[in-house]
């Protein structure tokens, strides 16, 4: 049993207990609690903090909560501990509906490739990977997770792929293009240095937000397709071009398309890049 002195700090800490204990995201909880996800989010944002009855009700209910008016605030109490139920079997649950999600992705994922494979190939065999003349040549290595126990552990502490730059070129074009000084750059590719998540590579700060979100979901994506293709892909090396948008330091967007080779035995992306711009602010 929590207390808390006003409506906005219960509902803040049940959706964040959502979140974090039982790897819920803003989806699942828009469904279970009734609330849009916009309203959530100025919640959790703080941007509204002034919550009807009606709505902290359904948020407590929908999210196993019991409230309770006491006179130092309002009691929070999760109601599986009332009716006897340990909480570790709860975890269970959720952990096993992320299992199900996983394996329906997986299985979406080995099916596309069944149904596509000889377009896969077709396409694999047509790039050229050295006839493709980049402004500059980038070697990533990615950690991600081999079994899906592991990508679910990984899910819940929000670091599903880790990544570091080993190598960069040309350093002196991609200035030319972007404005930075050669130190700003290797300070954005931090050479060599693994971040543990994705997201928290310095690199992130010069992509525009939308090539952000992309890169991320496709990371995200990896793991499962990893295994979709384990028995799949025989060489188990994937070509593809990758669109991004670096934001330039005069603000200005600069657009670039990108061939890579991922090695999914070795877990190392390399891409040649070439740069076009792009008017957009």
């Amino acid at each position: 049993m929590s207390t808390y002195t006003n409506k906005h700090s219960a509902v803040v800490a049940m959706l964040e207990q959502a979140r974090n204990n039982h790897g819920y995201n803003m989806t699942d909880l828009e469904e279970k609690t009734g609330i849009t996800r916009s309203q959530l989010y100025r919640w959790i944002n703080g941007d509204a903090k002034n919550i009807q009855q009606k709505s902290f009700q359904a948020v407590a209910h929908n999210l196993g909560y019991v409230i309770t008016n006491a006179e130092d605030g309002i009691e929070v109490t999760h109601h599986i501990q009332t009716q006897g139920e340990p909480e570790v079997l709860q975890q269970i649950k959720d952990k096993e509906r992320i299992i199900a999600l996983q394996d329906e992705k997986i299985a979406q994922l080995e099916n596309a490739l069944e149904n596509k494979q000889d377009l896969i190939q077709e396409q694999i065999d047509s790039i050229e990977w050295n006839a493709f003349n980049g402004h500059f040549h980038t070697v990533v290595t990615l950690d991600w997770p081999d079994s899906i126990g592991e990508s679910i552990k990984r899910l819940l502490d929000g670091n599903i792929v880790g990544r570091s730059i080993d190598n960069v070129d040309n350093l002196d074009i991609i200035s030319e293009y972007l404005g930075y000084s050669i130190s700003e750059l290797e300070g954005f590719f931090d050479i060599g240095a693994f971040h543990h998540k994705f997201k928290d590579h310095p690199i992130e700060q010069i992509v525009y937000s939308k090539s952000r979100e992309k890169l991320l979901q496709t990371a995200s994506d990896i793991p499962a397709l990893w295994r979709a293709m384990k028995n799949s892909v025989q060489n188990k090396i994937c070509n593809f071009y990758t669109p991004v948008d670096y934001i330039a330091k005069d603000g200005s967007i600069i657009h670039s398309d990108s061939l890579s080779i991922i090695n999914f035995e070795n877990k190392v992306v390399q891409s040649k890049t070439t740069f076009t711009k792009c008017d957009q602010n």
